[in-house]
């Protein structure tokens, strides 16, 4: 467990920085220049790069922990605190499609059960309550009968390009009276340009992994696809392996000579063409398979 939300953003970053010696951490960066948006933590990982924002959900719990005594006092307005969860993801969505990430996580933590559960109908932040099971997608805000007070500094409705299903798992239990931590990690990838109207995201279409001439795609994806492809055989060939970073891919198709951005060369990469990639794109194809953090290789049919 951890005393604050800044003490968690620490440990976290200690222990990428532990787990992956050659990675690239830093707090609380500016990652858009024309806007004040500042992330918990912006970490590259073999070429990687993950946004990364944080949210520490206290309840009240005073004991000892190894020796070391933890003092954790109860946050109230749940109600604002949910609207901030889903305010993140939506900033994460923001930097990774302006290019600034390769993907975002959104991390919650809490030891507090009113979170996980559900809530009774017609609350106020009904639309973006984060209980087992939920779905965060579209046009997010509060309900009529919010209170001035409540919504005062976040009357902006939110409006999400993804969709995220909320799905909580176990961190420690202390054994205490509010004792049980818990988790919830969101994925976000890349996203159309669009943002989501009232009508939820579409679940992806899986589209098998060989080229097909009888699958509609504009021919710019298409060609950016093929690139990719290509680039794969190349790296294949020349160096013996089959797994390989984002990093190496956008280098290999750029030196290829390849017109695309290189924001849509690692979007195609980790997202449009990756069999498990989050749920997150319109159209995914079944060319690769992501086989660890910021590693992909081929799926030969």
């Amino acid at each position: 467990m951890f005393h604050s939300e800044a003490d968690f953003q620490h440990a976290l970053a200690w222990q990428l920085q532990l787990d992956h010696p050659e990675s690239h951490i830093r707090l609380e960066t500016r990652p858009l220049r024309d806007r004040a948006v500042f992330l918990d933590l912006a970490v590259n990982i073999a070429g990687m790069r993950t946004a990364v924002e944080l949210k520490y959900l206290a309840s009240g719990l005073v004991c000892d922990v190894d020796g070391e005594r933890f003092e954790l006092r109860a946050q109230s307005a749940h109600p604002v605190r949910r609207y901030d969860v889903v305010k993140d993801v939506r900033r994460l969505e923001d930097v990774v499609e302006a290019g600034a990430a390769d993907v975002g996580v959104m991390v919650a933590m809490t030891n507090d059960s009113s979170y996980w559960t559900p809530g009774r109908p017609g609350t106020i932040d009904a639309a973006f309550r984060l209980h087992e099971g939920a779905v965060l997608t579209g046009r997010v805000g509060w309900a009529a009968h919010a209170g001035a007070g409540t919504t005062s500094k976040r009357m902006e409705i939110i409006s999400l390009a993804g969709s995220y299903p909320v799905a909580w798992s176990d961190y420690s239990d202390v054994g205490e009276r509010a004792g049980r931590f818990r988790m919830l990690l969101l994925d976000v990838a890349a996203t159309p340009h669009e943002r989501a109207t009232a009508t939820p995201v579409r679940q992806p279409v899986e589209v098998a992994a060989p080229l097909q001439e009888d699958v509609p795609m504009p021919s710019y994806e298409k060609t950016c696809r093929q690139e990719i492809l290509h680039a794969f055989s190349a790296l294949e060939r020349r160096h013996g392996r089959s797994v390989f970073s984002p990093a190496e891919l956008v280098t290999e198709v750029l030196a290829q000579g390849s017109g695309h951005p290189e924001s849509t060369i690692r979007t195609h990469i980790i997202s449009a063409m990756c069999v498990n990639a989050p749920p997150n794109h319109p159209v995914r194809y079944r060319d690769l398979e992501r086989v660890d953090r910021g590693l992909y290789r081929r799926i030969h049919s």
